[in-house]
């Protein structure tokens, strides 16, 4: 619902390590999200700190 909805929500968000939503799915096996955030056009391209996808 968040990710669909009207407010601003930045899914290109990384924490202090560079890791993003879509690292914290991928990590977690989440399919489900990873399909959501994939949907909004999250740029897949993002690295953490240590240069991993």
């Amino acid at each position: 619902e968040l990710i669909n909805s009207k407010a601003k929500f930045n899914v290109n968000y990384q924490d202090a390590d560079g890791v993003s939503y879509l690292h914290h799915a991928a990590l977690m096996g989440n399919t489900e999200v990873l399909n959501l955030l994939l949907q909004t056009g999250i740029d897949v391209t993002l690295k953490d700190n240590k240069g991993r996808w």
